[in-house]
């Protein structure tokens, strides 16, 4: 049966025709008899069915009903004469088919009583078909504990109920009358007792009571297809009328039946519900009808502040006034007298005691901080004001000038316009800033008049002052007063009028303020129509900081009802929680929640110390912010929202940090500190603009992010120019006009200089100058000189940061003088008459310093100084990909990173103690290295605010190899791997957008536990507690429901159905104390078949609870159960498998071997006796004896199918693998020269070479490789550091043997070097196998004596250079693809190639034209390689690095197409598409290898 939902939404206005039903008589109180009253032969006519219960079930209506009763027929003494006894177990009354019971307007009448506590669902009437409580019709529930009384009425179901204890309601042993009235045109609900009527609380309100005479109805019973809901209680005089009675004509009837009205309890109940604030700026609404009918009159004590009928006048200061209600019903007369405070609303100026700088005395220098102020000029200037305007004019009815834009503000989006607010501020905070340069100061100022322009004109079209983007009709919407779609149109509203005060504030423009008056006006007259649902239907639905425009608007335009539209989007319930010091953000979204705290500050700042709650809301909010919901960064939110308290490494992904959260921190943090001065917020604020605001801005295009991902191995996504429109689009635009505004901050004696950052400050009204000069934390140091001082004292404050390294302090110098300053409150304080030409200098001690999180002590970030730092992970596969209405970093399948830091010696905490030894500056760089890890002198942490165009990492996972942490962080990343390659629709559970976008239905709740939110439902009757989801499915494979229980749950007993159909009976299980485990339930192929989407239902079975269902719920694919392994290599030696045992050599004097385990499918588990692995990684093994075993378990991705396997390493003398060189032990001056490398005893073929070679470049210039025969190519070459090479070759059909050449190299002595010696030397070579694996082989080293010089023309380099060229141009193919050439970069490579092919023909070429077209050709190999079209994975054998491995499984594969049989084990080496193997795949794993 239907449940309640308590849902509350908003009555509809409407104007309607009231029966009145004409009283011919007085009635006696308690009047009985066979005497029809008077009031009765009003309603006689309309009355549909009477049971008086005298010992018979007789309808004495014209209608006649003949009912018929199930069970044994009891009848007991009544409120007027017999009752009917239900027993609550099989009786009830059929009564038949009639339609007269389902009249249009209906009134009921009856008497209730008790004998024993109510307990469960009792059910009155049952006019609806039988088993539909959706069906047309109606009926009446006694429904629980908390609700005793309900009508569900119609098919699209109104829903009207009061609230409070049944037990009260309906006390055991006594008579109560229930009357109950239902008017058709109004759908207004009456709902009286003992003649007194009741709050009524809807649903909703709608549709109509429509009959039929087909249904059974029923008295006490809820349908034969429900079979349950026994009332179990004695009723009399039970009638049915089809008009709605008034409520006079309701107490007449109550009279007329026995019922008793205490006139002086009346009285009194209406007085005790009178309640007036204690506190007002505004009018008070003096009732003069009280809930029960009675007179009430009102008389104030200074009728010049409030007058009798409640109008408030403002005093101007705050005033004290009672007031006298006088209570009158009958002949009783009661009075109460109120004494309220009257506030006055008057706004006296910024009252905070630290005051800002005009934006035009402060100018940022810093280079960084330059760039991205004058790139968001750059991009506010190129945007077309008309297409920003253009939903403007078309919703004020003028032609519009210019086509929207796309994104946010395109002709599909609710949101559109709110661009334009953002645009504004950030045009007139520019115009603040670019005095200095007229030309552009004044292109600004023309393109803020003009916007102004227009919306005054589209403004002036309208009949009410509306000026937006969007029809009015929006507003409605979400108001409830009609159906359709809508956004967030307050939150749009907010920015349109933000905006417009801010031209008037900075640039000055009073039209701008004009507009913003009149939107202000229709603020006001549209809030004041709401009514207590309208408005919580408002507040429930994002309105951005409202509250904060019309605040600020308010003190400039001094009109009492911008400051009352104010007030009304102050979210009370939700500002007392948190001032109570209740965190109650869990789920909520963050940037709802942010702008309700500005606005609460805002109405303090504007109202002062009597509105003193809001700033306690507002300080203890950013506390919650702050000390729970915070990365290192400063940013929030998961996927927009708060996550519950501390819970933030469980939600690191690539949807954290919205940037608008921390735009709009920050204007919070602002406030909180210019009215507190408590350091805390200026460390925040410098934290959170360093490394978020400025971390979210792209420094070449200009553009913003939308999220900043937390999660290891994501990179940031920025919006377009003219696509986008994001709201962080928005203020991005107004984040990087302002950067200087919160440098500098000034109370009438003292300066305090908050952040660290070049700049100049002009304090006019003192007459300081000074000029910031620092580059912390490149260096330690900041510089403040002073330009011109005034001849009074002043107190310079500066911030001592919290990152000052532990135990040290600040060292302060005056002109070369130390000055031994104390740290008070955060600051040290310079106090002194100032000169021009002092020089203040502070050195800053520094230090790296760790930040972990919460929930995860393990999950770590580095800072330094006030910087967060990060590690580049590369730039393979950085494709966004959509996320709702805006874009997200993706992570393709086959791209994984490493994550975590493997600490060598010792524990975590020892090695994070000694952090300063195990993160290491590189000298002259901001750029650090890792000591005592398995990362180290490879992840290379800088800045974070500086990597913009690749994949990072900010926190990584420090362990110990094989700890619990690090084998449960290795299950939770396959864990979510393997479900994001299964999953076909997933609903994040208790995340409004998921949820509604997936149709959310059921009587159900939601919370956080255990780091996990849930969703549970909960009544007494079987069925009745349920929970469904809309879900996307896909027949044309196995579909599963999957999510997740918690152990603490068991015994729980629910049902799940797909589309109705029951698929399993669940009970929870404990089957891990304490823990959470996951379920995956088969939908059967059956229920799919023509469906794209179906409705997952949980219901309870028996009284039970429905779940709780933690997390997510699910529809995947069936998982992939191979747990076959790929390979396991010793050294880069493969094992050799033979019935699941695998036999691997190394060398007789190994002590340990580096082992790779690789499974087939990357989201397999392996285990290595019994420890889960990180399988991307190589292992090290100790080789104790001769023989090391180890017991290998592979588990496949279903979590279900596992095999085991033995490996063992076998210690035998082997010939060393080696790259030796051959070459003449002497040569000319002046010469070219041969040298050749071999590669010797190599037992199996090797497909792929990295060879690096350094030689004495002081005696020799290296000119070109080439390959000892046609099979092996050079596929790229390294020269970048002088005398250093590195050759990545690729071995068509594989080399071995036990002396084999594989690279011909020329070098050549360097010009007027003669009568010496010089080196070249293979000091690393890696060989690649089929594989993957990789062989480190042995090395060699050459010394050369070069002679005396001789005369004549040596081309030897100049002929292989050019035949290498020529090699190069030949193989090269012209496309788009990834491997290809563009079409310009051959047609110049093949000029390079003549150039230097007509030296070599030219008999007369000096040896210097010879040497310098050797140069230049190599030069022009060089840019034709590096033209080369790149992108796409080239991990082919998984191990997490680019390698020679990667290299030689192309090899293997080369000259394959797609018509060969093995191609589809192949393929995977075709990097660039194109159905085959050849050149350019070996070319893209080469350049791989080198980045």
């Amino acid at each position: 049966m239907k449940r309640l939902k308590g849902k509350n939404e908003s009555r509809r206005k409407t104007v309607t025709n009231i029966l009145s039903i004409t009283l011919v008589a007085n009635l006696m109180s308690g009047f009985l008899g066979s005497t029809i009253p008077a009031y009765a032969a009003g309603l006689d006519d309309s009355k549909q069915l009477e049971f008086k219960f005298e010992n018979n079930i007789e309808d004495s209506s014209s209608n006649g009903i003949r009912g018929i009763l199930n069970g044994t027929a009891n009848y007991v003494d009544g409120k007027v004469g017999k009752a009917l006894q239900l027993n609550g177990t099989n009786n009830y009354i059929d009564l038949g088919t009639s339609s007269a019971l389902q009249p249009q307007n209906l009134t009921v009448s009856f008497w209730v009583k008790p004998d024993s506590t109510l307990t469960g669902e009792h059910i009155i009437m049952w006019n609806k078909p039988s088993g539909n409580w959706m069906g047309e019709g109606w009926y009446l529930s006694i429904l629980s504990d908390t609700v005793p009384l309900k009508l569900s009425s119609g098919t699209s179901v109104q829903e009207s109920y009061v609230t409070g204890n049944r037990s009260t309601f309906f006390p055991v042993g006594e008579w109560t009358h229930i009357a109950l009235t239902y008017d058709n045109a109004t759908k207004n609900v009456g709902i009286y007792r003992n003649g007194l009527a009741q709050k009524v609380i809807y649903n909703k309100q709608g549709g109509s009571i429509a009959a039929n005479n087909t249904d059974h109805k029923y008295l006490g019973f809820n349908s034969p297809l429900y079979g349950g809901g026994y009332a179990k209680l004695n009723v009399d005089e039970f009638k049915i009328y089809s008009v709605a009675a008034t409520e006079g004509v309701i107490r007449d009837v109550y009279k007329a039946e026995g019922g008793v009205i205490d006139e002086k309890r009346i009285a009194q109940q209406d007085l005790d519900a009178i309640v007036l604030p204690e506190t007002t700026r505004g009018n008070l609404d003096l009732p003069t009808k009280g809930i029960n009918g009675s007179k009430i009159s009102w008389r104030s004590s200074n009728t010049d502040v409030i007058s009798n009928t409640g109008v408030l006048t403002d005093p101007g200061v705050v005033t004290p006034v009672t007031i006298q209600a006088t209570v009158t019903y009958g002949s009783v007369t009661l009075t109460k007298t109120f004494s309220i405070v009257v506030k006055t609303s008057v706004y006296l100026g910024d009252s905070a005691k630290i005051k800002n700088f005009d934006m035009e005395q402060v100018d940022v220098t810093d280079p960084y901080y330059v760039n991205a102020f004058n790139k968001d000029v750059e991009y506010l200037l190129k945007l077309d004001p008309d297409r920003l305007l253009s939903g403007f004019r078309t919703v004020a009815g003028l032609p519009k000038k210019a086509e929207l834009y796309n994104g946010w503000e395109g002709n599909w989006s609710y949101l559109r316009g709110h661009s334009l607010g953002h645009y504004m501020t950030a045009l007139s905070q520019a115009y603040k800033q670019t005095k200095e340069n007229p030309t552009q100061n004044a292109q600004i100022k023309s393109r803020i008049d003009y916007v102004i322009s227009e919306l005054k004109a589209c403004q002036n079209a309208s009949s009410n002052g509306y000026a937006f983007a969007t029809p009015e009709t929006h507003f409605d919407v979400i108001e409830g007063k009609v159906e359709g779609q809508s956004w967030v149109p307050w939150y749009t509203m907010h920015k349109i009028i933000t905006g417009l005060v801010d031209v008037y504030k900075y640039e000055g423009n009073g039209d701008a303020l004009e507009i913003a008056s009149k939107l202000g006006n229709w603020t006001y007259q549209r809030t004041q129509t709401w009514n207590d649902s309208t408005h919580t239907r408002v507040l429930n639905i994002e309105y951005g900081g409202i509250n904060d425009a019309l605040y600020e608007l308010y003190k400039f335009s001094n009109n009492q009802d911008h400051l009352t539209a104010a007030h009304m989007f102050d979210e009370d319930s939700l500002f007392t929680s948190i001032a109570n010091g209740q965190d109650v953000l869990a789920n909520k979204h963050a940037n709802t929640q942010i702008p309700k705290f500005i606005g609460a500050l805002n109405r303090y700042r504007t109202l002062g110390e009597a509105e003193s709650f809001y700033l306690e809301a507002a300080e203890n909010f950013w506390e919650m912010v702050v000390n729970d919901h915070i990365y290192v960064t400063g940013g929030n939110s998961e996927n927009e929202h708060f996550r519950e308290p501390g819970q933030l490494d469980n939600y690191r992904n690539n949807i954290n940090d919205e940037t608008c959260n921390a735009y709009n921190m920050l204007k919070l943090t602002r406030e909180l500190f210019r009215l507190t001065g408590d350091i805390k917020y200026a460390n925040y604020y410098e934290k959170t603009l360093q490394n978020e605001i400025m971390s979210s801005i792209n420094p070449e295009t200009g553009m913003s992010t939308y999220f900043k991902p937390m999660g290891t191995g994501y990179f940031k996504v920025f919006s377009t120019e003219f696509d986008s429109f994001w709201c962080d689009t928005g203020s991005g635009m107004e984040n990087f006009t302002k950067l200087d505004d919160s440098i500098y901050f000034h109370s009438d004696q003292d300066l305090y200089v908050n952040m660290y950052l070049s700049s100049k400050l002009n304090w006019t009204e003192k007459g300081l100058q000074l000029t910031q000069q620092t580059d912390i934390p490149q260096s330690d140091k900041a510089t403040f000189t002073i330009n011109a001082a005034p001849s009074e004292d002043i107190t310079i404050k500066f911030r001592s940061p919290e990152w000052v390294a532990t135990g040290k302090k600040v060292a302060v110098a005056i002109n070369g003088e130390t000055f031994n300053g104390e740290v008070s409150e955060g600051y040290i304080d310079i106090h002194r008459v100032w000169k021009k030409g002092d020089i203040v200098e502070l050195t800053f001690p520094l230090e790296v310093q760790v930040a972990t999180l919460q929930d995860n002590p393990e999950a770590a970030a580095f800072t330094y100084g006030p910087l967060v730092l990060s590690a580049g992970l590369g730039t393979e596969k950085m494709v966004a990909i959509p996320h709702l209405a805006s874009q997200k970093a993706n992570m393709p399948s086959g791209v994984s990173f490493k994550d975590y830091i493997l600490i060598k010696d010792g524990n975590v905490n020892d090695w994070v103690r000694e952090i300063k030894n195990n993160l290491v500056k590189t000298e002259g760089k901001l750029e650090f290295t890792l000591r005592n890890t398995d990362e180290d002198n490879h992840l290379k942490f800088t800045p974070y605010y500086t990597l913009y165009k690749e994949r990072y990492g900010i926190y990584f996972y420090l362990s110990a190899l094989d700890s619990p942490t690090f084998q449960k962080n290795i299950l939770n990343k396959k864990t979510a791997a393997k479900k994001a390659i299964a999953k076909i629709d997933e609903v994040q559970i208790t995340n409004d957008q998921h949820e509604l976008a997936h149709n959310l239905q059921g009587n159900t709740g939601g919370g956080s536990f255990g780091g996990e939110q849930y969703r549970q439902a909960w009544s007494g009757s079987s069925g009745a507690a349920w929970l469904s989801y809309d879900m996307a499915v896909d027949p044309s494979v196995t579909n599963y429901i999957s999510t997740r229980y918690y152990s603490g749950d068991k015994g729980r007993t629910f049902n799940v159905y797909v589309d109705g159909s029951l698929i399993k009976e669940e009970t929870i299980e404990a089957k891990a104390p304490d823990q959470f485990y996951d379920v995956r339930y088969q939908i059967p192929a059956n229920l799919l078949v023509g469906k794209t989407k179906v409705t997952v239902k949980f219901a309870n079975r028996g009284s039970s609870y429905v779940g709780r269902l933690f997390g997510t719920v699910s529809i995947l694919k069936d998982y992939n159960n191979s747990t076959n392994l790929h390979s396991i290599t010793a050294d880069g030696t493969p094992g050799a498998l033979t019935d699941n045992h695998y036999s691997i050599s190394v060398p007789k004097n190994s002590t340990e071997s580096l082992v790779k385990f690789t499974p087939v499918n990357a989201n397999s588990l392996v285990y290595v006796n019994d420890v889960l692995i990180d399988d991307t990684a190589k292992r090290k093994v100790s080789l104790q004896t001769d023989m090391t075993t180890l017991n290998v378990r592979a588990v496949a991705e279903d979590g279900v199918t596992e095999q085991a396997y033995t490996v063992s390493i076998n210690k035998q003398a082997q010939e060393v693998v080696s790259a030796t060189l051959s070459v003449d032990s002497s040569v000319k001056a002046g010469s070219s020269f041969k040298v050749a490398v071999n590669l010797n005893s190599v037992t199996q073929s090797v497909y792929a070479q990295d060879i690096t070679l350094t030689y004495d470049a002081k005696v020799f210039d290296y000119m070109i490789a080439a390959g000892a025969n046609n099979n092996i190519q050079v596929v790229k070459e390294d020269k970048d550091t002088t005398g250093e090479l590195r050759l990545i070759t690729a071995s068509i059909g594989g080399v071995s043997g036990v002396s084999t050449p594989v690279l011909d190299l020329t070098f050549k002595v360097k010009s007027g070097v003669q009568n010496t010696s010089g080196t070249i030397a293979v000091t690393r070579a890696e060989l690649g196998t089929s594989e993957g694996a990789v062989i480190q082989a042995a090395t060699d080293r050459k010394v050369i004596s070069v002679g005396s010089a001789e005369a004549g023309i040596d081309k030897t380099a100049l002929n292989a250079t050019i035949t290498n060229a020529q090699n190069l141009y030949d193989i090269a193919v012209v496309g788009t693809l990834p491997g290809q050439y563009p079409q310009s970069a051959k047609n110049a490579f093949g000029i390079a190639i003549n150039a230097a092919k007509a030296v070599e023909y030219n008999s007369s070429a000096t040896q210097s034209q010879v040497d310098g077209a050797v140069t230049d050709l190599l030069r022009a190999v060089d840019t034709f390689k590096a033209a080369v079209i790149k992108e796409v994975s080239a991990d082919l054998n998984n191990d997490g690095i680019i390698s020679v491995g990667d290299l030689a499984i192309v090899a293997y594969h080369y000259g394959k197409d797609s018509t060969s049989p093995d191609w589809a084990k192949a393929k995977i080496t075709d990097l660039n598409g194109d159905q085959k193997i050849d050149i350019m795949d070996l070319a893209i794993v080469a350049t791989k290898i080198l980045e």
